[in-house]
Formats: structure tokens, sequence, C-alpha cells
């Protein structure tokens, strides 16, 4: 494995859909480790504001991460789980140095 791809992304939270996010994101790691070239996947939730949760990622490459982005698990991992969302993610890629 040569430099691996950590994706960290901020997603918002409807209050109300907590519960159901937390759920889901229990699913999408499941999913995740399906995919060729997974490392981890780990998701925070923020300890003064409960509705902010931090998702990383570990990919082997930036190829097969693309290749995962691409399938239908995680077309509907981003669709079962974007209906909780408040406001958009952000989103950042890294490579370490």
């Amino acid at each position: 494995m040569i430099n691996p791809i950590k994706i960290m992304a901020k997603h918002y939270i409807k209050k109300e859909n907590l519960d159901e996010y937390i759920e889901g994101c229990n699913e999408a790691k499941k999913k995740a480790k399906k995919g060729d070239g997974y490392i981890s996947v780990r998701y925070f939730q923020d300890v003064v504001d409960e509705k902010i949760v931090v998702m990383t990622a570990e990919w082997e490459n930036m190829d097969k991460l693309e290749k995962y982005v691409a399938s239908n698990d995680f077309k509907e991992i981003t669709d079962s789980l974007s209906k909780y969302y408040s406001k958009k993610a952000e989103v950042n890629f890294y490579r370490e140095i």
C-alpha cells in the first residue's frame, strides 16, 4: 500500500433524524468493507454539537476509491444517508506527506 487516500466529510444532521442517521452509518460501514481497496471507515459525533458527524475513510488509492464511488453500494449509501442532512457536507481528500 503506497500512500492511501484519506477522506474527511463533515455532515450536518437534522436533530430529529440523529438515531436513524447513526443506524445508517453502521450499515454504510458494512457495505464499504466489501469495496476493493477499502481500508477503513469511521464516524465521529461532535461532543459539543451532536448534530455534526464526521466520517473518515481510507482507501488504497484514488482509482479504487473512484471505482467504489461509482458502485451501486455507494449510491445506495449516499441516497439513504443524504436525506438526513440539514445542509451540504464538507468533503476533503488527503494524502499523507
